[in-house]
């Protein structure tokens, strides 16, 4: 705002009103302006920062998101291989029981099993 009243009293200076201090007028219109410069600069280099930081979120949430799909799949291949060990494990041991009930009780007939 300061620098829009310093441009109006440069003008009516122009125009041939008197106006005193003009060349101190000029200075601080030239300081404000200067450092104007350097703000929208400034801005402008944190707008941009600030918009390659919302890119390194958005590819940070999407590895993420990749990262858990793959987690889960991995946890349901684990499931799927602790279950057929487990199922593996049990016909084992049913294998081992059933020989042992047909030792005990002397039948010879084939235990099907690993």
């Amino acid at each position: 705002m300061r620098i829009h009243f310093l441009e109006e009293q440069l003008i009516r200076l122009n125009n041939g009103d008197t106006v005193f201090g003009s060349e101190e007028l000029q200075v601080e219109v030239a300081q404000l302006r200067s450092a104007l410069g350097e703000r929208d600069q400034l801005l402008a280099e944190q707008d941009a920062a600030m918009n390659r930081a919302t890119q390194a979120i958005d590819m940070l949430k999407e590895q993420l998101r990749e990262a858990e799909q793959t987690r889960r799949s991995v946890l349901r291949t684990n499931d799927v291989e602790a279950v057929r060990a487990e199922l593996e494990s049990v016909v084992q041991k049913s294998t081992r029981r059933a020989r042992e009930l047909q030792d005990k009780h002397g039948y010879r007939g084939e235990v099907k099993g690993t």
